[in-house]
């Protein structure tokens, strides 16, 4: 059996490279963060604070217009209801009357039929 050989380390020279230049837009976004004043906690509270007044008007102002949307569909639609039943009535009311206009019309011919008949008859 052959002995096993020991382990070699060595290091290689790695070249030494300059890191990339930063853009000049990057750099300048850079330099503008790090010279911008910090907020403090007081200044940090009332931007929270204004943003959730802001929030809390945005939803109020959604719930007050989808509340007069709602109101709008329940006038709209009584309307159409009420419409519906008032043009149900005057078609009924047609119906029965063209019904009436039909029954005098077969009575009338029923006379003239039996006239006709007890005529011939005699």
């Amino acid at each position: 059996m052959a002995t096993p050989q020991k382990p070699v380390a060595f290091e290689i020279p790695a070249l030494e490279q300059e890191p990339a230049p930063t853009p000049e837009k990057v750099a300048k976004r850079i330099e503008e963060a790090s010279n911008s004043p910090s907020l403090t906690k007081e200044e940090l509270d009332a931007k929270l604070a204004k943003a959730a007044r802001r929030k809390s008007e945005y939803d109020s102002e959604r719930a007050a217009k989808a509340k007069a949307e709602v109101e709008k569909a329940k006038e709209v639609a009584a309307a159409v209801r009420s419409d519906s039943a008032a043009d149900l009535a005057e078609k009924v009311k047609e119906k029965l009357d063209a019904a009436e206009e039909r029954r005098e019309a077969i009575l009338e011919e029923k006379k003239h039929h039996a006239i006709e008949v007890a005529g011939i008859a005699k």
